[in-house]
C-alpha cells in the first residue's frame, strides 16, 4: 500500500488518467487504498486497469517517474500540457515531433492485431454505419477541419470501407466534402462514394475539367497507358460518347496502328467499322492527305496491290500510276471473256 495516494499512477488501456475530477477518477488510502471511477470516466468493460506507485517527479523540468504531473493540467474536461512548447513521446524518451508514437512492432506481422500497430483509432460501439477517423485543420477557429479520413463499418468485426474528405468550401464550418473511396471489395472510386468498377471516376459537369489525364514525361520504352484484358467475349477498351481523337504530336510514330499476330481460322476482320443506322446519311470513312505523301497504301505481305497517291491518282499492280487509273498486269472487264491483253 503506497503511503502516498499522489504517488499512484492511473493508466486505462494504456493511457495516464489524471485525478481529482469527477469526469475521471479519485483515489484514497482511507478507510482502505481505493480507486473510484466516476461519471464519464467510467471504463467499458473489459479494460486493462492499471494502478502504478512511482516516487520522483514528472514534472516538465525532467525529472524521472512521478505521482505528481505538473506536466500536465486539467480544466474541466480538457487536458493539455503545461507548456506547449514540450513535445510528447509515447513508447520513445526523445520525441522529435508534437506527439510521436513509437512500438517496435510491425503491423504486416499480423494485420488483425491492434497490438502489432503504433497507433489504433477505435470507436465503442458494435453496430454498422458507425465510424472511426481522423481529422485535419489549419485553422484557429473552432469547428473548421479541412481533410478527413474516416473508415465506415458496414458489416460484422469491422468490415468496411474507407473515405478521404477534403473541403471545398471557403465557408465557415463548411463540412469537407467526400473525395475517394476504397470500398471492402477493395474498389475505388473518385467523386462516387459506390462505385461500380476496380476504379471509377465521376466528373460533374459542374467540375469543368477533364476526367483523368495521363502526362507521361518518359521518353524511354515504355508506354503512358497500357491496358491487358483477358475476355474472349469482350473488347479490351469500350469507349463511347460524342467520339474519339488520336492525335499524333510527335514524329517518326503512328497516329493509329492496329496489329494481329495470332495463328487461327476465321471470319473476323481485323479492322470493321459499321455505321449501324439505316437513315444514316454520313460518310462512313473518309482519309484525308494535306501533305505530298500517298493518300492510300494496301499491300499483300509485302507487295503494294492498291495505291492512291498525291494528286488522286490510283494505282493497281503498280506503287506509280500515272494515270487516273493505272492498272499493271491481266485487266478483266467481263468474267465470261478471256483477257486479251496487257498493259
Amino acid at each position: 500500500v503506497p503511503d502516498n495516494i499522489n504517488n499512484v499512477q492511473v493508466y486505462v488501456n494504456g493511457l495516464l488518467r489524471l485525478s481529482g475530477s469527477d469526469s475521471d477518477y479519485t483515489a484514497t488510502l482511507s478507510p482502505t487504498a481505493s480507486i473510484v471511477f466516476t461519471g464519464a470516466g467510467i471504463p467499458q468493460s473489459g479494460s486493462i486497469v492499471q494502478a502504478v506507485y512511482v516516487t520522483g517527479s514528472s514534472d516538465s523540468s525532467g525529472g524521472s517517474g512521478g505521482g505528481t504531473s505538473d506536466a500536465w493540467q486539467r480544466a474541466g474536461t480538457t487536458v493539455r500540457l503545461v507548456n506547449i512548447d514540450d513535445l510528447v513521446g509515447i513508447g520513445t524518451a526523445s520525441p522529435e515531433a508534437k506527439l510521436e508514437v513509437s512500438k517496435d512492432v510491425d503491423p504486416n506481422d499480423d494485420l488483425n492485431d491492434p497490438t502489432d500497430y503504433q497507433l489504433v483509432l477505435r470507436h465503442g460501439a458494435q453496430t454498422n454505419n458507425k465510424s472511426a477517423g481522423i481529422g485535419f485543420t489549419v485553422e484557429t477557429a473552432a469547428e473548421n477541419i479541412g481533410a478527413a479520413i474516416i473508415h465506415n463499418r458496414d458489416g460484422n468485426f469491422s468490415q468496411g470501407n474507407l473515405q478521404f474528405y477534403t473541403k471545398n468550401s471557403t465557408t465557415d464550418t463548411a463540412d469537407p466534402e467526400l473525395a475517394m473511396t476504397i470500398t471492402n471489395a477493395q474498389r475505388v472510386g473518385i467523386g462516387v462514394s459506390t462505385p461500380a468498377a476496380k476504379l471509377e471516376i465521376e466528373v460533374a459537369d459542374s467540375d469543368n475539367l477533364a476526367g483523368v489525364l495521363i502526362d507521361s514525361d518518359e521518353t524511354g520504352g515504355h508506354y503512358a497507358f497500357e491496358v491487358d484484358a483477358e475476355s474472349t467475349s469482350n473488347p479490351a477498351a469500350y469507349i463511347h460518347g460524342y467520339g474519339t481523337l488520336l492525335e499524333q504530336d510527335i514524329s517518326s510514330g503512328y497516329g493509329l496502328k492496329v496489329t494481329r499476330d495470332i495463328a487461327e481460322g476465321g471470319s473476323n476482320p481485323l479492322v470493321e467499322i459499321h455505321d449501324d443506322n439505316t437513315n444514316n446519311t454520313q460518310t462512313s470513312l473518309k482519309v484525308r492527305q494535306d501533305g505530298s505523301g500517298d493518300i492510300i497504301n494496301l499491300f499483300d505481305g509485302s507487295t503494294e496491290v492498291f495505291t492512291v497517291v498525291d494528286g488522286g491518282n490510283t494505282g493497281i499492280g503498280t506503287a506509280s500510276p500515272n494515270e487516273q487509273l493505272t492498272v499493271e498486269g491481266v485487266l478483266s472487264l467481263d468474267e465470261t471473256s478471256a483477257p486479251s491483253a496487257t498493259s
